[in-house]
């Protein structure tokens, strides 16, 4: 059985993130929660967030953070604005909970950079390594080791290192190979 996704972004990109949604479930991911039916179905009636009581709010924030508690994997859709507050919020209780995180496309935010986040350059080739992880799910392969195979997966297809670290000098995709580094505590 393939294990369970949230998959966040900006409201902006409802439509996208909507279309991918439908593509994971079509390779037989479970959507922990899927915000998007929501805010697609209030857009049809002439309302958005902003218009509803601050209760409903509430509602759906905790049902927002319930998906991301409940889901494996975690896959932020990088909203081309930076008023994206709930993405980055979602993005933060992954990184806590110590879910398997994927960020696609371009960001502004430091946290898109956290070593626990795998980077990818757009959002077809993070969409692409979902649908390898369910295939490969799915042959009956992956229980015997999946962390490593997750992680062979990601080296596979995240973005190169290009960067020397500042601190240790080995190569990353960010200024700091770790956090230890980052703090100066290697």
């Amino acid at each position: 059985m393939v294990p369970t996704i949230y998959v966040a972004g900006g409201t902006c990109d409802v439509e996208l993130i909507s279309g991918y949604i439908a593509q994971l479930k079509k390779d037989g991911w479970t959507i922990s929660h899927d915000w998007t039916e929501q805010v697609l179905r209030d857009r049809r009636l002439g309302r958005g967030a902003k218009t509803l009581p601050p209760e409903a709010k509430a509602i759906l924030a905790e049902s927002d953070m319930d998906g991301v508690k409940d889901a494996a994997y975690f896959w932020l859709i990088a909203p081309p604005e930076q008023r994206a507050w709930g993405a980055g919020v979602e993005l933060g209780a992954a990184i806590m909970g110590g879910k398997r995180i994927t960020v696609s496309g371009e960001h502004s935010s430091i946290f898109c950079d956290h070593p626990q986040v795998n980077r990818m350059r757009t959002h077809d080739e993070a969409a692409s390594m979902f649908h390898h992880i369910a295939r490969h799910i799915r042959s009956g392969h992956y229980a015997e080791s999946s962390r490593k195979e997750f992680e062979s997966i990601l080296a596979k297809r995240a973005v190169p290192a290009d960067k020397e670290c500042r601190r240790c000098r080995q190569y990353t995709t960010t200024t700091y190979c770790s956090s230890k580094c980052a703090r100066g505590e290697t």
